[in-house]
């Protein structure tokens, strides 16, 4: 009887009493107990800092797929879409555009339809529910008068290819003009210059001018030619600023250099119109 009561305190010792000293052995408690024990106190290994948000943080985000952006195209399209038509990108530096499409903000609008008809006093969102938003816009050609209150914007269907080749003609034209003005001219003279010659250099000169090009006037002397007298410098000096004076917006935008009888400079540019 004595065995039996040192073994049963001997297996209380062994495993009985360390269980209830340090609950945390999951073996030796109940499955129910165990659950919410573990749903409450025990704590998840912790998470490397390099792993933690790393995808959202780090990452770029992802590409949208071919068949995604179709969809979104096809939606646009839907004559049920408020905001069907894409608008026009705003590009900095570049002039301002007309209002388009529903940048347009009047309720009603005066409309010239493909055909050139005029229709006045038409919904702005019925005249839109008749585009192709693939190939054309609605453009704001006119702005009311601000003191008729029942004036309303007049505008036109363009298509998107009118619009892009007009914006390339456009550029040309700039691109053109800025290339003419940034290249100045020079027209040489002699003092004793013949009448002939004169005036065929008062002629470049003065189509220069118009084309919009900085002019510089050089008279010089010419060596082994027969030197002028100061009548003809003075009568040369007074045809020249005539001339140069009898197209409209000419300035002279530098101080003249040299001096008369060697050899002077005139720097001219026809002003721009505001």
């Amino acid at each position: 009887m004595s065995h039996c009561q040192s073994l049963r305190i001997a297996l209380y010792r062994v495993f009985v009493r360390p269980a209830l000293l340090n609950p945390t052995i999951p073996c030796l408690l109940p499955s129910s107990a165990y659950q919410s024990y573990s749903n409450s106190t025990l704590q998840r290994p912790p998470v490397e800092p390099s792993t933690q948000n790393s995808t959202s943080s780090n990452e770029p985000p992802k590409k949208r797929s071919y068949k995604d952006r179709a969809a979104d195209k096809e939606a646009a399209r839907s004559p049920f879409a408020t905001e069907r038509i894409t608008p026009v990108p705003n590009i900095k530096g570049a002039p301002r555009r007309p209002p388009q499409d529903h940048q347009i903000r009047s309720e009603y609008i005066d409309f010239i339809d493909r055909e050139g008809v005029f229709n006045g006093h038409v919904l702005r969102n019925d005249v839109l529910k008749l585009l192709d938003p693939r190939t054309e816009h609605l453009v704001q050609v006119d702005f009311p008068d601000p003191d008729d209150p029942r004036a309303v914007p007049r505008c036109k269907i363009v298509t998107k290819a009118y619009m892009r080749e007009t914006e390339r003609t456009k550029k040309e034209m700039d691109k053109e003009r800025l290339k003419v003005e940034r290249s100045g001219k020079i027209v040489e003279l002699n003092w004793a210059i013949a009448p002939a010659d004169l005036e065929m250099k008062f002629n470049k000169a003065v189509s220069f001018l118009e084309e919009g090009r900085k002019v510089d006037i050089m008279i010089a002397p010419k060596k082994r030619k027969r030197v002028a007298t100061k009548d003809e410098m003075d009568e040369l000096l007074k045809k020249m600023l005539e001339t140069v004076e009898s197209v409209e917006g000419v300035t002279q935008i530098a101080r003249t250099d040299g001096k008369v009888g060697g050899t002077m400079t005139f720097f001219f540019e026809k002003k721009k119109k505001p």
